[in-house]
């Protein structure tokens, strides 16, 4: 039992220790993320949602913003994102987004996959927080079809599928971050620093070329 009422759409990430997920705590008062923080052992905080305004948490947080516009991962997004799964130090996690449904479940879909997850299960928790609309028809069928095969491609061969591909899939979808900011990102969002200037430097490069991709 958590000693604060925690965000909706929240619970672990099933098959991937130490990462949860949630809607946007923004709903929570400063002092009851930090209990949040201080019950689950937090260590990093990861928004995939670039139009949530930056949340203040405890100085000890590493506050990544990693924004999904898409239904799927680029493979520079998947290599940051796996960067940061790989790093032990940085878990526990909290993935969250506005509702906690898609971009969260996309991010916690690829956890899964890499943790040998039955992809049964990834479908089926995608279509519980997502509130259908994944797999009950509420989303567009080029979105899902493009995730599974992401997924898919993820589970056979370790990676997401090349942006060329899924640019075709996905008419108007310009480019991503594939580039070397990625691993200067990646550098620096593991290095340990949790509230300097460099860090949120980056983070905001990021996001800026991933906005110039959805042009």
């Amino acid at each position: 039992m958590l000693p604060v009422r925690p965000p909706p759409n929240f619970g672990p990430v099933h098959g991937v220790a130490g990462v949860y997920r949630s809607s946007t705590p923004k709903i929570l008062p400063l002092a009851d993320r930090a209990r949040l923080v201080e019950t689950l052992g937090l260590r990093t905080v990861i928004c995939a949602a670039a139009e949530i305004p930056r949340l203040e948490w405890p100085p000890e947080i590493l506050s990544v913003r990693l924004p999904i516009y898409k239904p799927f991962l680029t493979r520079g997004q998947w290599r940051i994102w796996r960067a940061l799964l790989a790093a032990a130090e940085r878990r526990p996690m909290l993935v969250h987004c506005q509702v906690g449904a898609e971009r969260t479940g996309i991010l916690c879909a690829h956890a899964q996959i890499v943790a040998g997850v039955d992809p049964r299960r990834v479908k089926m928790d995608l279509d519980r927080f997502g509130e259908g609309f994944w797999l009950r028809g509420r989303g567009h069928g080029e979105d899902r079809d493009t995730l599974w095969a992401s997924l898919d491609a993820l589970r056979r061969t370790g990676d997401v599928l090349p942006d060329a591909v899924v640019e075709s899939m996905l008419r108007g979808c310009g480019k991503s971050l594939v580039g070397g900011d990625v691993e200067a990102t990646i550098a620096v969002l593991l290095g340990g620093q949790t509230t300097s200037e460099p860090r949120w430097r980056h983070e905001l490069q990021l996001e800026e070329a991933f906005r110039r991709g959805r042009r």
